[in-house]
Formats: C-alpha cells, sequence, structure tokens
C-alpha cells in the first residue's frame, strides 16, 4: 500500500468535503474554494486526491443527474453501496435512502426488469422541500 501524505492541499480538500458533506461537489468547486483560500493547485491535483478519496470509499464517485458532469458525495462511514440517494437540482444537498424498503426496491427491479441495482453512484434528481418553499414565496 502507498504512503499517504498529509499537504495543505489535501488537508483543504477533506476541510471543503466535510464542510459540504450533505451536498454533492465537483472538482471545480473545490478549485475555487482553494483559490479562494489562496492555495495555488491545478485541477490535475485535485483529481489525483478525489481519486485516492474514492478508492478510500470516503467519497463516492457518480454523475450528475442534471449533467454529464462527474460529481462527488461525501461517504464516510455510510455504506453507501446499499442503498439510493436523492440530489436536489438546486441547492445539490444528498439524501441518502436508507431503510428496509432499499432490499425491496432491488428484488422488484431484477424480478421485473432483470436489472441489477448499483445504489453506490446512483442519484435520483429532483428538488428537495426546502428550494420548493423557497421558490414559492418569490
Amino acid at each position: 500500500m502507498q504512503k499517504q501524505y498529509k499537504t495543505k492541499v489535501s488537508q483543504k480538500i477533506l476541510e471543503y468535503i466535510q464542510e459540504n458533506s450533505e451536498r454533492g461537489f465537483n472538482a471545480s468547486e473545490i478549485y475555487a474554494y482553494l483559490t479562494k483560500e489562496e492555495i495555488q493547485v491545478n485541477l490535475a491535483t485535485i483529481y489525483r486526491n478525489l481519486d485516492k478519496l474514492a478508492e478510500n470509499k470516503l467519497i463516492t464517485k457518480f454523475k450528475a443527474s442534471s449533467s454529464d458532469s462527474v460529481m462527488y458525495r461525501y461517504a464516510g462511514n455510510r455504506r453507501c453501496q446499499e442503498h439510493l440517494h436523492m440530489q436536489c437540482r438546486v441547492c445539490g444537498r444528498i439524501y441518502h435512502l436508507e431503510g428496509d424498503f432499499m432490499n425491496e426496491i432491488a428484488v422488484y427491479l431484477r424480478d421485473k426488469f432483470g436489472f441489477e441495482l448499483e445504489c453506490e453512484a446512483s442519484s435520483l434528481g429532483g428538488i428537495c422541500k426546502d428550494c420548493i418553499s423557497r421558490s414559492a414565496l418569490n
């Protein structure tokens, strides 16, 4: 196993991920955050760090529901491979759909369509109740 180095960049990336643990994010957002923090870094370094974090299962890499861009979400100690996720198209917040019903969904999809569900990188798109409320006020 390769030795893990704790650089200022990797620590700041972890800080960003933890501060944004309830929403999806992409490498460009981390780049903007690091630039604002006056840390000089290139996107390749950010992607390398994100790849390492994904390998270590600290974050999950997935395709955005609203585009073809690659997104990431904090996994922490959750078992994201066992449940689906919902992501708000407006604010980016991630909801983990944990519960006994997940097995029922997986069995239904397997029986009805012959489809094996891969939960870890899956995300249902929609609008959360907070964003709906905010749009109703305007």
